[in-house]
């Protein structure tokens, strides 16, 4: 499920007048893998303009930017990165990364429809 909503700049958002101003969700990825000293500088570099999400290969995957994986299961690996940053390591080539990255868009997107589902339904008991 891929949500139907328009994604709008912080400016475009204050100029239409919207009370509440979504950061966008941004992936952090690489060739060179989760531990590469570049990786951190990138996340360093954005980590102000929105909610970062790292999903990198457990290894360096250099010259497999197009590769993908088929006939062995992927596994993804959460692992603490800088801070209070969202990261996953992925036993696939960054075209997987990218792949899994969208699915977890979907779950963050999702969590936060269920918890506005959920304070709505608590209001309409209170008040009923």
């Amino acid at each position: 499920m891929v949500s139907d909503k328009k994604c709008y700049t912080f400016a475009a958002q204050e100029k239409m007048g919207m009370k509440e101003r979504k950061r966008p969700v941004i992936l952090v990825t690489n060739d060179d893998g989760i531990t590469a000293p570049g990786i951190i500088n990138l996340v360093e570099a954005v980590k102000d303009l929105g909610e970062i999400v790292v999903v990198a290969p457990d290894k360096p995957q250099s010259g497999m930017g197009h590769a993908i994986t088929i006939g062995v299961p992927l596994r993804l690996h959460k692992v603490n990165f800088i801070g209070d940053i969202e990261a996953y390591q992925c036993t696939g080539t960054p075209v997987d990364c990218v792949k899994i990255f969208q699915k977890i868009k979907e779950v963050i997107y999702l969590k936060e429809e269920l918890k506005n589902w959920l304070q709505a339904a608590v209001i309409f008991h209170l008040y009923r």
